[in-house]
């Protein structure tokens, strides 16, 4: 709250461009690109996050396994170049 006892409001921030980091994981920081194929467009209004390329993540393979707290997640790329998240 302000000094009025109001809420303050947060201002949308200017188009901006995806950074890459050395690890080659892409991110932005509340801002949005503005090429219309870009993937960061899916997470407007979201504040600050990560855009990670699925190929990337799997490095030339078809699966990887995702360990979240207790439970081991696989990720899979199918054959028709979809992704599966299986629990």
């Amino acid at each position: 709250m302000n000094e009025q006892g109001e809420d303050a409001l947060v201002k949308p921030q200017p188009p901006g461009s995806i950074s890459s980091d050395s690890a080659g994981t892409s991110a932005h920081s509340g801002r949005l690109c503005d090429k219309a194929d870009d993937p960061c467009q899916v997470c407007k209004g979201m504040g600050d996050v990560r855009v990670v390329r699925s190929d990337e993540l799997l490095q030339g393979k078809r699966e990887l396994f995702i360990v979240h707290g207790n439970q081991v997640y696989r990720l899979l790329r199918t054959r028709n170049d979809k992704l599966i998240l299986q629990k």
